[in-house]
């Protein structure tokens, strides 16, 4: 996590987190939409850091089939 935590990664693991933990009572609709929101982020994240498009990032990925 902290070669793509920033603030907004951080954020969204936060209000995810606060769904999991039951601080918050969430529906199941409200737990998916974090759950994406935080997948989102650390995409972005890791694409800005990297200086990738998503093409050129997946590239040079394994390939497990």
């Amino acid at each position: 996590m902290v070669v793509v935590k920033t603030k907004d990664v951080s954020g969204a693991m936060n209000a995810f987190g606060r769904c999991l933990d039951g601080s918050e009572k969430c529906s199941g609709g409200e737990i998916r939409d974090r759950s994406f929101k935080l997948a989102s982020t650390l995409e972005n994240s890791l694409l800005k850091k990297w200086d990738k498009s998503p093409h050129d990032f997946a590239a040079g990925q394994f390939d497990y089939r």
